[in-house]
């Protein structure tokens, strides 16, 4: 994505861009093959805050590399890019994908299972835990992610400068029940 194509897409009509990120660990956007790194990442976000897309960004927690470290230090990037909302999930490995694969092959190098059948596979609650890592560790910081981005007065005044009717006030208060977790 570059900034003429976003400024188009904003004439186009677009109001809003979503990426999916994954992480803000250069290690772990190569282990899952992104083919893309956190300088161009920081460039097309600031591209589309600058064309008023208003960026949304999806991340995940528990990648099979992740530890204590890159997960901080995804937590941290998310909250120095012009983001206005994001999604967090807990990485869950799912049936016939190249993640998969990578388990059958050398999963063990990485980590552990916690359920072994897709029936509770789920992207909220940790079906695997990289080494170093727990499940009580992944659900905390997936709350923590949540809590450390939103919670900061540049993210609530982006919230608050786009309310335009007392609908969106009530679409609010009901998400605040996000938070309650």
């Amino acid at each position: 994505v570059d900034k003429p194509l976003l400024l188009k897409r904003k004439q186009a009509g677009c109001w809003r861009t979503r990426f999916g990120i994954e992480s803000g660990n250069d290690g772990v956007l190569t282990f899952i093959r992104k083919g893309i790194n956190k300088e161009q990442i920081l460039n097309a976000i600031t591209w589309a805050e600058e064309a008023g897309l208003r960026p949304k960004a999806f991340f995940m927690v528990g990648h099979m590399p992740d530890t204590h470290e890159t997960i901080q230090e995804t937590i941290e990037f998310a909250k120095s890019i012009p983001l206005h909302d994001v999604t967090v999930q807990i990485n869950t490995i799912l049936p016939k994908t190249p993640q998969e694969e990578v388990w059958k092959d050398k999963g063990g190098d990485y980590g552990s299972l916690v359920h072994e059948t897709h029936d509770d596979k789920s992207f909220m609650q940790p079906t695997y835990t990289p080494h170093g890592l727990t499940e009580q560790d992944l659900i905390g910081y997936h709350r923590q992610f949540y809590r450390e981005f939103y919670f900061r007065p540049i993210t609530l005044w982006r919230h608050v400068r786009g309310l335009k009717s007392m609908d969106d006030v009530r679409k609010y208060a009901k998400a605040a029940g996000l938070f309650t977790f």
